[in-house]
C-alpha cells in the first residue's frame, strides 16, 4: 500500500474507540475483499479510520502530532477489518499509547508487552471523499439518547414487518417514526429542530440502528439531498466522526 514504512503512535483509547466505531459498516462479503479492509489514513494532524459495505460508511478521525515519512503529505494502509476489530477489543483505557506500525506489506499494534501483526489487503480502496456529500438541501438537528430509543422501540414492530423497514417524516418541530407490521403500527415521535419543508425518508432499521449507537455525541446532524440519495449523519460542529446510510426506496 506504501512503499516504506511508517510508525504512528496514539493513545490506546482513542484507537479502540475508532476502530470499534466503525466495525459495523466494515464488509464481511469475500466476494469484494478489499471492502473488508478497514482503511487507515494517516496526515500529519489526524488519523483517519474508514469502512463501507456498500450500504452504509463510517469514518472516525482521531486528531495528534503524526510524523510521516520524508516527503510524505499523507499515508494509507488496508487493515484485515475482523482483525482490527480483535486487536482493538484488546486495548486498554485511558492515555497509555500503542504504537502502530505498517510496512509494505505488514502490520503491527505494540501496547504493553503485547505485540499484534497481520498482512495488508493490497489494492485500491474505494475513494470514499466522493461518495460523502458535501452539500445537502436540508438537515435536521437532533437529539442522541432521543433518536435511539425510539428507533429501539420501533424496530421491535419493523422486525416483525415484511422489510424491516423505518419511515422518518420530518415536520417543523418533530419528526415521527413509524413502522408497520401485519398487527399493527408503531409510531414514536421526538422533538427536532427542522426548518425546511416537511420531508419523508425510509431506512432498514438494522442499518439505521447500527449507525446512531455508535455516535457518541449529545447532539447530531442528519442532512438529506433526497429521499433516495445517502443520508450523512455528523456531529453539529467539525468532522471528528462522519456516518452515511442508504435509503430504502418506497412507493407512498
Amino acid at each position: 500500500v506504501q512503499e516504506q514504512e511508517f510508525t504512528v503512535e496514539l493513545p490506546q483509547e482513542k484507537l479502540r474507540d475508532a476502530v470499534g466505531r466503525i466495525m459495523f459498516a466494515v464488509s464481511t462479503d469475500e466476494t469484494r475483499r478489499i471492502l473488508t479492509g478497514v482503511l487507515m489514513e494517516v496526515a500529519p494532524q489526524e488519523i483517519r479510520f474508514v469502512g463501507l459495505d456498500g450500504f452504509r460508511l463510517a469514518m472516525q478521525k482521531v486528531a495528534g502530532d503524526f510524523t510521516l515519512p520524508e516527503g510524505k503529505e499523507s499515508v494509507s494502509a488496508i487493515i484485515p477489518g475482523r482483525i482490527l476489530g480483535e486487536f482493538a477489543r484488546m486495548l486498554g483505557e485511558g492515555e497509555e499509547p500503542a504504537r502502530v506500525v505498517c510496512g509494505k506489506n505488514r502490520f503491527m499494534i505494540a501496547f504493553e508487552d503485547t505485540c499484534c501483526y497481520t498482512s495488508l489487503l493490497t489494492g485500491e480502496f474505494i475513494n470514499y471523499k466522493q461518495i460523502v456529500p458535501t452539500s445537502w438541501q436540508s438537515q435536521v438537528r437532533l437529539r442522541r439518547d432521543d433518536f435511539i430509543t425510539a428507533i429501539e422501540r420501533a424496530s421491535l414492530m419493523a422486525r416483525e414487518g415484511k422489510n424491516n423497514l423505518l419511515r422518518l417524516s420530518l415536520t417543523d418541530r418533530e419528526m415521527n417514526i413509524t413502522a408497520n407490521a401485519e398487527r399493527g403500527t408503531a409510531l414514536e415521535t421526538i422533538p427536532v429542530e427542522y426548518s425546511q419543508e416537511s420531508f419523508k425518508i425510509a431506512f432498514n432499521a438494522r442499518y439505521l440502528y447500527d449507525v446512531i449507537r455508535n455516535v457518541y455525541t449529545e447532539e447530531m446532524c442528519m442532512r438529506f439531498n433526497s429521499s433516495v440519495s445517502p443520508c450523512t449523519i455528523a456531529p453539529l460542529e467539525g468532522d471528528q466522526y462522519i456516518y452515511l446510510v442508504l435509503p430504502v426506496r418506497v412507493l407512498d
